[in-house]
């Protein structure tokens, strides 16, 4: 049996129960990593050698308490038992209990063991657990309640489980309506007893709600008084100074630590100076009744790059795109500043592409005097940068700018592709790496065929299974599921007979050559659907799961023939993961132009008349069929773009037999009232503006040379506020407007990566903003769109 607990992040096992006997075993749990500590698995705190590296209170999320956890069997799988409680409650004909040692069950029951330091019960009937002040009663017959206890207030910015004044209890009905519980049903353990809540308890805090004498929920916080405020202020690189203000004002001490030395302390003030290595700190506060320590960053002038437990990273520091999150950029600053002051600017340095620093993301203000970002916020945009570049060699070099937007002195680090790296012979007989890899190869021209690369009795991995198998191959290198260095090409030599003109392309022994075949052979597959190369693409796509899209230089290639794009979509069973895949290319979906959906229509439709003359007994329209095969493609981009209806529709409405397939009234309404959508476009910015003020808005290298390119028209113009005296200040609320733009312009101007990337940057700083102004603006574009019936 599975014991899980449910989070928002999905949900985790508890602990595994195998029967043996009249009893429960509990088996240790599979997999890497430790046995996740349900103590800490919503409140999601990280350690590492006994140190905390990083907290993260997830929205509604808290630790499991100290009560009795019931488990109940899920209705779907009766071996899962799922966590629906921590207290009294009712069950509909089987339980499972995990109780502390302190709680004895009336009457009584035989542990089938224990886990997590609790004893495991199996309850059929009715039973009170009493640990001799707080009884828990489980009743038989009626289902488990579904209902979850949630705490929210006022956090802490330095440690998000702290809470500034008393936080509102709110009971999260399984319908998702909530209810918050009056603070007179609360009580609160002191030295004495429990007793009612007051409005002003502050400290750490032992909470409970009863009902019917029964203890339905509890427990325990950590609460500063709602008038807190504390400053932490960096005096010079190792010197600091923290003032703590709030009534009643506590006693404020430093919990003494290696390297950490008090200089003066006065009853609301501590100035301290600590060595490199001190990253945190702990400031306890002491009430006549209650202590308090907090874990708090150190704060040190300038700006820097530290791992997620702060420690800083040498200037020359190289790092993963996979690994981004153990790193965090961050700059103090004194005086404090409130506002966004801090950019982050990535350039891109490759053998066969370099793009100038361009901003990338905000140090957003965990206080006014700390600013900081951890860089898994910014991986897909840096992933699309990096994108801009087929070398595996590509790297970034990622700043800090500083309040003026300077580059002088700017802490700077390099991001690559993978954690590893690994090295091909010069004469190809073997290929070596990190010793916890495991090495593959995979045929270019058959996706199916991959060969495992069997180590050599030196330790090194030996290529010389593939020297039967003439043709060209790709070593990679994997980590568990994970591609963990950068693949190398490999071509066998032989007669290889290749059977297609796509695999003829494959067999091409330079990039430049097979990149320049794939185009052209791509473009003659649109008007021949039924080629086999397509059943080629198929299984290529169907790697897409496991492989980064950057692996098939024939599927990138799709990109520059976008008709053979839209056709690809409809070959593969999970769109979901081809969408995302070709996100990181420098390529924008909001650009596909109708001219290539149209393409791929027409297409389609031809080869369906012909199978139908074909085959004898085949009925039923050819649209129809059309139709069914292209809309899950439709769908599916619409789930990534809401304008992908419009560009259907307006690709269909030339084909007379399928006109009426692909129908959106909203185009007919462009076409008579424009001035309606107009107005939509001139509400959706307005709310950009109240979102995010014009003042506020980065550069966003890239957009200049697409408003060239595309001029917008007066009315698009006047809607977005774009004026002659100041005409790039609009370059985020145009993003959008440009795509659609570049989607209906003939001929077709395919977006170069900068572009691309420049679209993903505006879409990321505003995602409902962009959707909303494309498909208004792709709806108005496409009226203008002039297509041969």
């Amino acid at each position: 049996m599975d014991l899980l607990v449910e989070t928002s992040a999905g949900p985790r096992l508890v602990a595994l129960l195998v029967p043996r006997g009249e009893h429960l075993q509990c088996e240790p749990l599979s997999g890497p990593g430790p046995d996740p500590d349900p103590h800490r698995d919503v409140l999601l705190t990280l350690r590492s050698q006994g140190r905390i590296i990083g907290r993260f209170v997830p929205p509604g999320g808290r630790a499991l308490g100290p009560l009795p956890w019931v488990f109940v069997p899920d209705p779907a799988e009766p071996d899962i038992h799922r966590l629906v409680a921590q207290g009294s409650t009712r069950f509909d004909s089987e339980a499972l209990v995990l109780a502390p040692a302190a709680y004895l069950p009336r009457p009584t029951l035989a542990a089938h063991g224990s886990v997590h330091k609790r004893h495991i019960y199996r309850v059929t009937t009715d039973v009170v657990f009493d640990d001799g002040q707080d009884p828990i009663a489980l009743t038989l017959g009626a289902p488990a309640s579904d209902d979850v206890f949630i705490f929210e207030g006022r956090r802490l910015p330095e440690q998000p489980e702290v809470f500034i004044g008393m936080p509102t209890l709110w009971r999260v009905m399984a319908s998702g309506d909530r209810r918050a519980i009056p603070r007179e049903r609360l009580q609160i353990r002191t030295a004495r007893a429990w007793g009612p809540l007051g409005q002003a308890a502050h400290g750490r805090l032992a909470i409970r709600l009863q009902q019917d004498d029964a203890l339905v929920f509890s427990e325990t916080l950590d609460v500063l008084p709602a008038d807190f405020r504390l400053r932490l202020e960096p005096l010079a690189q190792h010197r600091a100074r923290i003032v703590v203000d709030m009534s009643p004002a506590p006693l404020v001490g430093i919990t003494p630590a290696e390297g950490l030395t008090v200089h003066h302390v006065a009853p609301d003030t501590c100035e301290l100076e600590a060595v490199e290595s001190v990253t945190e700190l702990g400031l306890a506060l002491r009430w006549p009744e209650h202590t308090l320590t907090l874990r708090l960053p150190f704060p040190r002038r300038g700006r820097r790059f530290v791992t997620a437990g702060g420690q800083p990273l040498s200037p020359r520091a190289t790092v993963a795109l996979d690994d981004l999150h153990t790193v965090v950029a961050e700059a103090w600053v004194h005086p404090p500043v409130s506002k966004r002051v801090f950019q982050l600017e990535a350039a891109l340095q490759a053998e066969d592409q370099s793009v100038p620093p361009i901003f990338v993301g905000w140090l957003d203000p965990a206080s006014a005097a700390r600013h900081c970002q951890p860089l898994y916020a910014l991986e897909r945009q840096l992933t699309r940068l990096m994108a801009l570049s087929s070398s595996a060699r590509a790297t970034l070099r990622l700043r800090i700018l500083d309040e003026a937007g300077s580059p002088t002195g700017a802490p700077t680090i390099t991001i690559g592709r993978f954690p590893c790296e690994i090295q091909l012979s010069d004469d190809k007989s073997h290929v070596t790496g990190p010793g916890d890899l495991t090495f593959e190869a995979l045929r270019f021209t058959d996706p199916d065929d991959i060969v495992p690369l069997p180590p050599s009795p030196t330790g090194e991995v030996s290529t010389s299974a593939l020297r039967a198998h003439p043709g060209s191959w790709m070593i990679f290198a994997r980590r568990g599921d994970r591609i963990a260095a950068s693949p190398h090409l490999m071509f066998v030599p032989g007669d290889t007979q290749p059977t297609s003109p796509l695999r003829a392309a494959m067999e091409q022994r330079t990039f430049a050559a097979r990149h320049e075949a794939f185009v052209k052979i791509l473009d003659a597959l649109v008007d021949d659907p039924e080629s086999p190369d397509w059943a080629l693409i198929q299984g290529l796509l169907a790697r897409l799961d496991r492989f980064p899209l950057t692996t098939f230089e024939a599927l990138r290639a799709l990109t520059s023939v976008p008709a053979a794009l839209v056709r690809a979509l409809v070959l593969t069973d999970d769109r979901r993961i081809v969408v995302r895949a070709f996100e990181s290319l420098p390529f924008h979906w909001a650009t596909l132009p109708v001219d290539a959906v149209q393409r791929a229509l027409r297409a389609e439709l031809a080869m369906t008349e012909r199978l139908i003359e074909r085959v004898p007994g085949l009925v039923g329209p050819p649209s129809d069929r059309v139709a069914a095969t292209y809309r899950p493609a439709a769908e599916a981009l619409t789930a990534r773009l809401r304008g992908a209806t419009i560009l259907f529709a307006a690709a269909a409405a030339p084909i007379d037999a399928l006109r009426e397939r692909f129908t959106k009234p909203e185009i007919g309404l462009a076409r008579t009232h424009p001035s309606f959508l107009h107005a939509q476009m001139a509400d959706a910015f307005m709310e950009l503006r109240r979102r995010l003020s014009s003042p506020d808005w980065p550069p966003i290298s890239g957009l200049d040379t697409l408003q060239r390119a595309h001029p917008l028209p007066n009315e698009w113009a006047r809607t977005v506020g774009r004026t002659d005296e100041d005409a790039s200040a609009g370059s985020l609320a145009e993003a959008p407007l440009l795509a659609a733009l570049a989607a209906t312009r003939r001929p077709y101007r395919m977006p170069t990566p900068l572009e691309a990337f420049a679209l993903r940057l505006a879409e990321s700083l505003d995602p409902d903003y962009f959707a909303t102004m494309h498909e208004l603006a792709l709806t108005l574009a496409v009226t203008a769109w002039d297509s041969p019936r």
